[in-house]
């Protein structure tokens, strides 16, 4: 199978793979300039959310389906899945909207510091494993938990804070920025994205994958 390969080694992302990424990243763009996620008035945000389940399905089925699949998932090098999340400091930023008044703080506090806070742990914690000092088993676990949870809690808190939504009392900022460009993209492809590798990362620790050698009980 034809694969983005690094210095004749094993492959690292196969090509079917890298196929339904790109995809999926040019959908979501495309969904997202066109405005499709932008809900009316007192409704849910159905479309964001089906961006988020749909590939979360998706990669439950290939586990199921494909052994080829599985293994692949389970050859990536879990530190290197840990580090990646330290692009979640991006989150920040919706601190920052909610500072300057264009996000509410029931939505940004949470999924900004929750964004901060899983990146600096999950850097922290792929960096011990490189320097090959002794991590428990049990502390990758929570922090892969609490950053899967963080999603969820997001996600949730967005829609409550929707135009018209519970969390919308009329007097100041609501969660609509997150449904249009450009803001959009991140749940559409970088949440279901990340939400894979926590999904990746718990696959690892129960095979005892690549990168999981140093960890204690």
């Amino acid at each position: 199978m034809n694969a983005i390969t690094m210095n004749n080694a094993q492959p690292v992302i196969p090509s079917p793979v890298i196929w339904v990424l790109g995809a999926w990243f040019t959908l979501a763009l495309g969904l997202v300039i066109t405005g499709a996620f932008r809900p009316e008035h007192g409704m849910p945000p159905v479309g964001l959310v089906s961006m988020v389940l749909g590939p979360v399905l998706l990669y439950a089925l290939a586990w199921l389906r494909s052994e080829g699949f599985r293994q692949w998932v389970l050859s990536i090098d879990t530190r290197l899945l840990m580090a990646t999340h330290s692009v979640r400091m991006i989150g920040m930023g919706f601190v920052f909207m909610w500072f300057y008044g264009q996000l509410p703080a029931v939505f940004a506090l949470p999924a900004g510091l929750g964004d901060a806070m899983a990146a600096v742990g999950g850097l922290y914690l792929a960096v011990l494993l490189y320097s090959e000092v002794g991590v428990s088993r049990a502390s990758v676990w929570r922090w892969n938990t609490f950053g899967l949870m963080d999603f969820v809690i997001a996600l949730a808190a967005g829609a409550l804070a929707a135009p018209g939504a519970p969390l919308d009392f009329g007097t100041g900022a609501t969660s609509l920025p997150m449904t249009v460009f450009p803001m959009a993209i991140i749940p559409a492809f970088f949440v279901p994205l990340f939400t894979l590798t926590h999904l990746a990362i718990y696959a690892q620790l129960k095979a005892s994958g690549p990168g999981t050698e140093n960890l204690t009980k």
